[in-house]
Formats: C-alpha cells, structure tokens, sequence
C-alpha cells in the first residue's frame, strides 16, 4: 500500500516501484498498472484482519488493528482518487487518523 500511496514522491526522484512502468509514465499508465496490485493488497488486508480477530490481549489486538485499519483507510483514499492518486500523494487527515486510533482501541477492547 504504501507503495501505491508513493508513486508520485518517488516518480519525482526518477523511481517507479510499479513493474514495468517508467517513472514518467503517465497517471493513467501507472493507474492501470496498479489495479493488480490494489486487488492484491485489498487480499491481504481481508487476511491481515482474520488473523487480527483472532489475537488474544487487547494491547496485541490494539498493535494490529491500528495498522490494519490505517492501512485499510489509505487504500480507500487511493482507490477514491482514481488515476489523481498516481500524480499526487493521497494521505490520511490527522482527524481521521485519530478517529481511526479511536475505533481500533475500542476493537481492541471489545475483542
């Protein structure tokens, strides 16, 4: 995720972390580019959050699921932004984060 969420820092420094597109691809390129890599990243959090609903202890669920969940909100935005998200760089709001801090301490509590 956090390489989709870079592509536009890193294009600015010469450097493509997509397979087989050129950092000075265009926005659209690096967006069709990207669609297998989002559908593999949306797999791995569906798995990353079965295992963290089986995690015992709220700090050991609380560690996991704050990750999960930004992890989550960050592919959201990226996939919300459409091609825009390969030319600027998508980031989670402070607020959100908090809120999102917020929601996994209380998943963590109530298992």
């Amino acid at each position: 995720i956090n390489v989709l969420r870079d592509v536009s820092k890193d294009a600015a420094i010469g450097r493509s972390y997509l397979p087989g597109v050129a950092a000075t691809a265009r926005p659209e390129e690096k967006w069709a580019a990207a669609q297998p890599w989002i559908a593999r990243c949306r797999e791995f959090l569906e798995e990353g959050r079965l295992y963290t609903k089986g995690v015992r202890g709220v700090r050991s669920r609380f560690v996991k699921w704050l990750p999960l969940r930004l992890a989550e909100e960050t592919l959201t935005l990226i996939i919300a932004a459409g091609p825009a998200a390969m030319a600027v760089p998508v980031k989670v709001p402070r607020r959100r984060v908090r809120s999102i801090a917020l929601g996994a301490w209380m998943r963590a509590l109530m298992g």
